[in-house]
């Protein structure tokens, strides 16, 4: 690192922006990875929203052993507002953003201000991903576009490409634009990405910045329908804007499919969106070794596909479940809940004779 990019460093104040519920058990090992990061000019702004378990005591500690850590405690409000809280009480000119589960690499920081304080045309820069279970075991690496073109093309036309807690961005940026909408429920940092492309240019780096856990919290079909009614809303409205027409959902509560419907998205498009949401969760799900919410399929999918089509598709999920690495104890409740859930598939996977027939049994 050159001594003139080394100054400017000692000149940029960074504040990292983490929320946090009930998030005790792996705390520890998010905020430690952010204090123990080689780039040390930084504040930590943690909002905890409303922590019934001993997340509050953690919190105390770790602010009382290091002065960059400052603690505000509120009633329990969400993601949106308790990050929009957060970004207020930061001071920084470049802000971060930390999720209380994951574990950022040690040179994350130092990595991004290297390359806004190199690239003052980027305004937000992201990285790649290590997918990691409850243990830290890294089960994926995933990287996205990292050109701003090629980035934006990727948001406009398919879909998030940009890890939300791996972000860095200029504060200007964030105020220019308006920050999150709260109507845009679980995919609000992709509402809010689409809306800054319009007006600046963002990048990736393709290192990994950042260990993503994902473990055992039960998958939420109302928390998957939700995001994505509010992904595919985030994706029409930036083409309305894009062909000169107003935002109508700037007064808006919460994206519906009423909503979706009055801006002209057919009820087939707004069902395949859920149902390509299902299935890359749940798929995300097996990778990480969680195999048994592949019997949660039909469940979930039932109401947004014509019953052939689901069936084919449970098959196709729950056989990749039958053949993924995981416990033997999550290989027995895959079994169990899929003879609850959905007798046919488990006949057509386990019956007598079959690969699987002999496996662990129920």
């Amino acid at each position: 690192m050159s001594d003139a990019v080394a100054t400017s460093f000692e000149k940029t104040a960074v504040s990292v922006v983490m929320s946090v519920y009930n998030g005790a058990r792996f705390l520890d090992k998010a905020l430690y990875s952010i204090r123990d990061q080689t780039y040390r000019n930084f504040e930590f702004v943690i909002i905890d929203d409303g922590s019934s378990d001993a997340t509050p005591e953690i919190l105390a500690g770790h602010a009382a052993d290091d002065s960059r850590i400052s603690v505000l405690s509120q009633q329990n409000r969400g993601l949106i507002e308790s990050l929009q809280k957060g970004f207020a009480a930061a001071s920084g000119k470049y802000i971060a953003r930390m999720d209380a589960d994951d574990v950022a690499k040690p040179y994350r920081l130092e990595m991004q201000v290297e390359f806004l304080t190199s690239n003052p045309g980027i305004a937000l820069v992201g990285g790649a991903i290590e997918i990691i279970d409850s243990e830290s075991k890294v089960v994926a690496t995933v990287r996205s576009p990292s050109h701003p073109e090629g980035l934006r093309r990727e948001l406009r036309e398919f879909g998030n490409a940009i890890a939300h807690p791996t972000v860095m961005f200029r504060r200007r940026v964030l105020e220019e634009v308006g920050g999150f909408r709260s109507a845009y429920q679980y995919a609000e940092d992709y509402d809010l990405w689409l809306r800054m492309v319009e007006k600046f240019d963002l990048a990736n780096l393709q290192e990994v910045l950042l260990g993503y856990r994902r473990h055992e919290a039960a998958i939420s079909h109302q928390h998957i329908k939700q995001q994505a009614l509010s992904a595919l809303c985030a994706r029409t409205t930036a083409k309305l804007r894009l062909e000169g027409h107003p935002d109508p959902t700037f007064n808006v509560d919460l994206i519906t499919e009423t909503v979706l419907r009055d801006l002209g998205v057919a009820q087939e498009t707004i069902d395949e969106a859920i149902l390509r949401n299902i299935r890359l969760q749940i798929e995300d799900a097996i990778r990480s070794g969680r195999c048994s919410a592949a019997a949660d399929f039909v469940r979930m999918a039932r109401p947004h596909a014509p019953a052939d089509k689901v069936a084919c598709a449970s098959l196709e999920l729950n056989l990749r479940a039958a053949n993924a690495s995981a416990p033997a104890s999550e290989k027995r409740k895959h079994r169990l809940m899929l003879l609850m859930a959905d007798p046919a598939t488990y006949w057509e996977l386990f019956k007598p004779g079959s690969k699987y027939s002999n496996r662990q049994p129920i």
